[in-house]
């Protein structure tokens, strides 16, 4: 198997820059390079926050509430299964 190697052009004072970059630049490089995790995890958090902002706890609450009537509506059938399978071992 064969390792590449990656080589870096030289800047004006002979320094390595990362590829390409001049060392006017770099800084700006490696301060987006640093900062663009808080950036975007502080934008996600924004997003999210704004989504399920007041105005939307009124259709958590509904959905909820339809979840409730679901599972109790579900459980009648249950129990309705279970009272005749009772009685069939019972007979």
């Amino acid at each position: 198997m064969r390792k590449l190697r990656y080589t870096y052009p030289a800047t004006d004072n002979g320094a390595l820059g990362i590829a390409g970059v001049g060392m006017q630049n770099r800084w700006l490089v490696e301060l987006i390079v640093s900062w663009l995790p808080f950036i975007v995890l502080i934008g996600v958090w924004v997003w999210l926050s704004r989504r399920w902002s007041p105005g939307n706890s009124a259709k958590l609450i509904q959905l909820y509430e339809q979840q409730v009537a679901e599972t109790g509506r579900m459980n009648a059938f249950l129990e309705r299964i279970a009272v005749s399978l009772e009685k069939r071992t019972t007979e």
